[in-house]
């Protein structure tokens, strides 16, 4: 029988749990990946991809992003951004991630209503507006 060792390093290839099978019927994707909170990973790494489009868009470098997002108020390495920018999100807050968003110039919105079946849930919505804008974006640079 092979030993397990628990996860002691910043990357994701090093945590045993990232190789074991998924479970059957668990009915999500990131729970059967042990991440305990599966709503909040799957808005982590929304907000994580919203970073890598910014980074992108701005064609920065990540120690640039990192410099931008420290004078922002948020202090993060080029490791740090390195590790979102490689969706290693595990160790980062969700507030963090909506900090460095913003500070690469993304609108961050936060809203709460009442479920319609009582039931609670937390979700990542991305506006329609926003998804126009990314296809103009693509066709004007296509003449």
């Amino acid at each position: 029988m092979s030993e397990t060792r628990a996860f002691d390093g910043p990357n994701w290839r090093d945590n045993p749990e990232e190789y074991k099978a998924p479970v059957r019927r668990s009915g999500s994707f990131l729970a059967s990946r042990g991440y305990e909170n599966p709503e909040i990973a799957a808005v982590k790494f929304g907000l994580a991809e919203d970073i890598q489009r910014a980074v992108a868009r701005l064609d920065m470098t990540q120690a640039a992003v990192a410099a931008q997002v420290t004078e922002a108020g948020t202090p993060l390495s080029q490791p740090d951004i390195s590790a979102i920018l490689n969706g290693n999100i595990r160790t980062f807050a969700l507030e963090r991630l909506m900090q460095v968003a913003a500070a690469l110039g993304t609108t961050v919105t936060v809203s709460s209503a009442p479920s319609r079946d009582g039931s609670g849930h937390v979700q990542m919505r991305r506006p329609r507006v926003r998804q126009n804008a990314l296809l103009a974006e693509r066709l004007a640079g296509v003449e």
